[in-house]
């Protein structure tokens, strides 16, 4: 090629004749992702691993190669919906949590949408409840930002239902006590936490001090 425009010109239509005429995905990657590597902002290219992504043949072999240039880019709301679709390609819980984490910091960090961001992390929670530290720390660093411990506590309550380790539903439900006592000041629903605590932990200490606390 005589010059480096129409290099890039041919590795696209070869990337074209991969993908259509010879339906072979992961050569068709290759060479939008050889494109990519020569101009990272060739607009074709990225379309179509952006098509290819969303499609059902390799779709994470494309959103993996188009996820640095997005990011690159500054294309949020695009990296996110890469992300998302990274998630419900990924049968591994853990690498799914990852994955709606990331999409909860650049709904936070770049687009300071603080409910979606909260979301972001409750699908989190819904996908892994049975390791939830991280993701409800998250979630209750954010219910300050927004105030909303209504649905912080909805949420946590619900997933308290479909968790199997005794330790950590109970620290779940204690959790939503402690919100519904302190910031929501609903001492009935707080009672009937806390209540629900000792029925599968009768010498939860903490508990026991919480109810004589209240009623006292």
């Amino acid at each position: 090629a005589p010059r480096p425009e129409a290099a890039t010109t041919i590795r696209f239509r070869m990337g074209g004749l991969w993908e259509g005429e010879l339906a072979d995905t992961v050569r068709a990657v290759e060479a939008y992702k050889e494109v990519l590597v020569h101009d990272p902002s060739h607009t074709p290219a990225i379309e179509a691993l952006d098509r290819l992504a969303h499609g059902e043949n390799e779709p994470m072999t494309a959103a993996q190669v188009l996820e640095p240039f997005y990011e690159q880019l500054a294309e949020w709301t695009k990296l996110i919906d890469l992300y998302e679709v990274m998630a419900k390609h990924t049968d591994d819980p853990i690498a799914k949590k990852e994955r709606m984490h990331q999409v909860a910091g650049i709904y936070e960090r770049q687009l300071q949408e603080f409910d979606k961001a909260f979301d972001a992390y409750a699908s989190a929670l819904e996908i892994d409840p049975g390791n939830s530290e991280d993701t409800v720390a998250q979630m209750e660093r954010l219910a300050e930002v927004t105030g909303d411990w209504q649905k912080f506590a909805t949420i946590l309550s619900g997933q308290a239902e479909n968790v199997l380790d005794p330790l950590v539903k109970t620290a779940m439900l204690q959790k939503v006590a402690t919100v519904q006592l302190e910031k929501l000041q609903d001492v009935d629903a707080a009672i009937r936490r806390y209540t629900e605590v000792l029925e599968d932990d009768p010498e939860n200490l903490a508990a026991i001090q919480a109810l004589d606390r209240i009623y006292g």
